[in-house]
């Protein structure tokens, strides 16, 4: 039996990252492959945390546990897997690599969200080098986005055969057929499903439930403490917006698919292949978001959703109102459970592409 070192964050807090590294730890093919697997979890935060916060004693505690952790079970192992955010990779990140060189032991990474190269790009140019150097000791990188691995193949010069394109996935999939819910013309029922804060660009829907008397959205998710007397006061004016506290995980996909659409229009630093898209397309329910980042690689206008630009309230209702129209939101519903089936199940990322890799390197 194969032993495989799992090192990642797990919840809490509910935020992509974690909620994409707890399915990957709880995936059917780690028993179907008969891997044995051990665990390092490098998550330290008990709420949301804002993306570009400034790194303090807690975190540098948080990475020499981990490195004892790792020097513990190193020996026993076969394979190492990090998952983590672009700033983790980049610091102790490469680390966690030259350990796992050290002992000889090969070493996969995913790089959760989309902004890895933004944030390289601005270190200096010294420690870039050498970051970049340690980096290429690594046997298989697996960006989110398909940018990404252009970025390292392209920019970085990366082999091709080192960068494999790893997007999020959905365990649980809807099977067909599914409902399309009926629109009713004096309740568009309007879901937000994410950590609340405004980078996610939950004060744009707020603006634009003031103006839209026929729209009505319901918000779920842990709410940022910045935000938090904003919102609550925001929404306790209007009528057309409640309130519905943490949706837990397993509970994601059936609260998406009793609404008609899902709206996320984020502008969040971060964002990469945010997993609510797809879980809502999972449902056969479509997205409006946002023309930020990687979100057009799988949300496409009038195809499977709606893109407007961020910030913009005004575009989020006109484009809302688009749905009304009974034969375009058929369309936008099968289309999005089609690309969900095609591109973003577990058996499509994990035992049809990640675990082949996995087991490439554990064999070899």
């Amino acid at each position: 039996m194969a032993k495989v070192l799992l090192i990642g964050p797990l919840p809490p807090p509910v935020g992509g990252d974690t909620v994409s590294f707890n399915r990957l730890v709880h995936s059917k093919y780690w028993e179907k492959n008969d891997y044995e697997k051990t665990i390092i979890n490098t998550s330290q935060k008990t709420e949301i945390k804002l993306t570009n916060r400034i790194l303090g004693l807690k975190d540098f505690i948080k990475v020499i546990n981990i490195m004892f952790s790792m020097l513990k079970k190193i020996n026993n192992v076969d394979l190492v897997i990090l998952w983590g955010n672009s700033r983790f990779i980049y610091t102790a990140g490469l680390l966690i690599i030259l350990i796992a060189k050290l002992f000889k032991k090969p070493i996969t990474i995913k790089m959760f969200g989309g902004t890895f190269n933004d944030k390289f790009e601005k270190l200096p140019r010294i420690y870039k080098n050498i970051a970049i150097r340690i980096i290429k000791f690594v046997d298989i990188i697996t960006p989110e986005t398909k940018f990404l691995c252009y970025y390292f193949i392209n920019k970085l010069k990366f082999p091709k055969n080192k960068i494999h394109h790893l997007p999020n996935f959905i365990a649980s999939v809807k099977k067909e057929p599914f409902t399309i819910n009926k629109i009713n013309k004096s309740n568009i029922k309007c879901v937000f499903i994410a950590q609340l804060k405004a980078e996610k660009g939950l004060f744009d829907v707020i603006d634009m439930l003031k103006s839209a008397g026929n729209v009505n959205c319901d918000f779920y998710g842990p709410i940022l403490s910045r935000d938090q007397n904003k919102f609550l006061r925001e929404i306790a004016n209007i009528d057309n917006a409640k309130y519905k506290g943490i949706a837990r995980h397993d509970e994601v996909c059936k609260i998406i698919s009793q609404y008609d659409i899902l709206l996320l229009p984020t502008f969040h630093p971060g964002e990469g292949y945010p997993a609510v898209i797809l879980e809502a397309f999972s449902t056969g329910t479509p997205v409006l978001a946002t023309k930020w980042k990687a979100i057009p690689e799988i949300v496409q206008d009038l195809n499977n959703g709606f893109l407007v630009k961020p910030n913009s309230s005004n575009q989020i209702l006109d484009k809302l109102l688009s749905i009304l129209d009974k034969e375009l939101y058929e369309k936008l519903c099968f289309n999005a459970q089609k690309t969900f089936q095609n591109n973003y199940t577990e058996e499509k990322i994990l035992g049809e592409n990640y675990f082949k890799v996995i087991k490439t390197l554990i064999e070899n």
